[in-house]
């Protein structure tokens, strides 16, 4: 097994406040915005609702592939060691930005690293990834994973 690092990248995503069942998040990101309309980023940033991350190989268009291990999963619970997070309010509308590190074994060592990042594009491992926290997105501005 070679233990690999990855970076999942998630961009501008727009928060669907309409989509919030659970009532203690919706309560927690009323809260986000209202900071964040009066300017306050960092008290907005700590009041998030724990966020987490999730990379599932099952997810990828070829689950069975020569790199990952079947049914290879990743689970973080998200804290300043492991990823950034960015907030923006922009004509009434919250958008969030997410930057996660993270490693798993390969079954094989990536000799040529541009390659392996365009055929993760390929098979559609950026989207096999998630960002949790009881709220979800109606759209971005794109999402990356890649190696290092």
């Amino acid at each position: 097994m070679y233990n690999t690092t990855f970076t999942w990248t998630l961009k501008r995503g727009f928060i669907d406040m309409d989509s919030i069942e659970e009532p203690c998040v919706r309560a927690a990101m009323e809260k986000v915005q209202a900071l964040l309309e009066e300017g306050n980023s960092s008290l907005a940033l700590a009041a998030l609702p724990p966020l987490s991350f999730e990379f599932s190989c099952s997810q990828m268009d070829t689950p069975e592939n020569p790199y990952f291990p079947q049914d290879s999963e990743v689970f973080l619970d998200l804290d300043a060691s492991n990823s950034h997070i960015g907030l923006a309010l922009r004509g009434g509308r919250m958008y969030l930005t997410a930057v996660v590190q993270f490693s798993m074994d390969l079954l094989q060592e990536v000799k040529d690293l541009e390659a392996f990042n365009e055929w993760l594009a390929d098979e559609g491992a950026p989207f096999a990834c998630a960002l949790l926290g009881g709220f979800s997105f109606v759209e971005d501005d794109g999402c990356t994973l890649l190696a290092h």
